[in-house]
């Protein structure tokens, strides 16, 4: 390989990484949901379930199922009442009936308090229709959330959170990513060491950079890809800890 080639190449390398940093640092309003839990109400089978009858508020919940959904605020800028432009809803499949939905827990404690401080006056949950819950304006700061609880009945699918916020585009559905940081880390890690096994010891001794400089700078391609991925991972896992 000519070393002429080595700079610019290093380079190239070093504008494409620093973007990729540049856009993981950016300061993003962003809203994620998560779904926890989705299990039959009941897991009993055969002859045992056919005789078990479970009543809530006098409807027949034997075939329903619970689901656990958590809502955050994934980005770093704060989502204001104001920047609603409609209500949230979690949105369930055509034909499934809600039975019960409730808030379990949120972060701060006081957030479901918080919202009936609002100007709306209610809690997080506004109403429910058939398959859809709507819920109310409320102030999220970075890292605030909650966990809905709902038992619905004719299920199908994955509940949607819809909704339009201003400055965000779209509703994340979480997922966790990790091939990509991995491959990026494993890379780095890979480059680095082949970079300092290739080295002559004797280039080492004598300082014979003209050998030496083509290793360096593969070295430092190396970590760069290396220091992305890890940067990568650490906003992944940030991420991780919010939607558990």
């Amino acid at each position: 390989m000519d070393i002429r080639l080595l700079a610019p190449t290093a380079t190239c390398i070093g504008i494409c990484i620093s973007i990729i940093l540049w856009i993981l640092n950016q300061r993003r309003k962003e809203l994620s949901y998560h779904l926890l839990w989705k299990q039959p109400l009941v897991n009993l089978r055969g002859a045992a379930k056919r005789q078990l009858d479970i009543r809530f508020k006098g409807e027949h919940v034997n075939d329903a199922q619970l689901v656990i959904l958590k809502i955050w605020n994934s980005g770093h800028l704060p989502i204001t009442a104001s920047e609603y432009q409609s209500h949230l809803k979690v949105h369930f499949n055509p034909g499934a009936s809600i039975v019960s939905a409730n808030v379990i827990e949120t972060h701060p404690a006081d957030l479901d308090e918080r919202s009936k401080k609002n100007e709306s006056g209610k809690a997080f949950i506004d109403q429910i229709q058939n398959e859809k819950i709507f819920l109310n304006p409320i102030l999220l700061n970075p890292g605030d959330q909650m966990t809905l609880q709902v038992v619905a009945r004719n299920l199908s699918g994955f509940p949607l959170l819809e909704g339009h916020i201003q400055g965000i585009p779209k509703i994340h559905n979480w997922k966790r990513p990790t091939l990509i940081p991995k491959l990026f880390v494993g890379t780095g890690c890979s480059t680095m060491i082949f970079s300092m096994l290739a080295v002559d010891p004797s280039d080492i001794v004598s300082l014979g950079w003209d050998h030496l400089l083509p290793f360096l700078l593969l070295w430092g391609c190396g970590f760069i890809v290396f220091y992305a991925g890890w940067r990568w991972l650490k906003a992944g896992s940030r991420e991780y800890q919010l939607a558990k």
